[in-house]
């Protein structure tokens, strides 16, 4: 809901302290929108705002895809990285080893985690999600 170029994560954890189990979401971070689920490299697109509704899903080993509004951003068919176990996903930052760092002064308005979320799963949400924000007098 806030627009911002702020250096910041809105949600997302790392295990240990190492980027081989990143799962984050940094929308409009520095003029980019960084994601990972799960990797250990980020895809990326331009983005100076950094709004809108944002969706990071891995769908399969070879398939990590980042979703603005509905439509896709970027992807990639080749993440590396694997699931992490016992680490603490946390919204207006990030979980490093299970230490809040990254916090965000942002205004959120909604948030949501699921695995494996198809392209039309996006489209549904982003939909449901408008139609909410609609009747709640605002729009993401």
């Amino acid at each position: 809901r806030t627009a911002t170029n702020e250096a910041s994560v809105c949600i997302g954890a790392q295990s240990s302290g190492s980027s081989s189990a990143n799962s984050t979401i940094y929308p409009g971070y520095s003029g980019t929108t960084y994601a990972g689920a799960w990797t250990a490299e980020q895809i990326s697109a331009v983005d100076s705002n950094g709004t809108g509704l944002y969706v990071v899903t891995r769908r399969a080993s070879n398939d990590l895809a980042l979703y603005k509004n509905g439509s896709s951003i970027a992807s990639t068919g080749s993440p590396t990285g694997t699931l992490a176990t016992g680490t603490t996903i946390r919204v207006h930052a990030y979980s490093n080893a299970s230490a809040a760092t990254g916090w965000t002064t942002r205004a959120l308005a909604f948030y949501s985690i699921g695995v494996g979320i198809t392209a039309q799963n996006i489209t549904d949400l982003y939909n449901a999600v408008q139609a909410l924000q609609t009747s709640l007098g605002r729009q993401v």
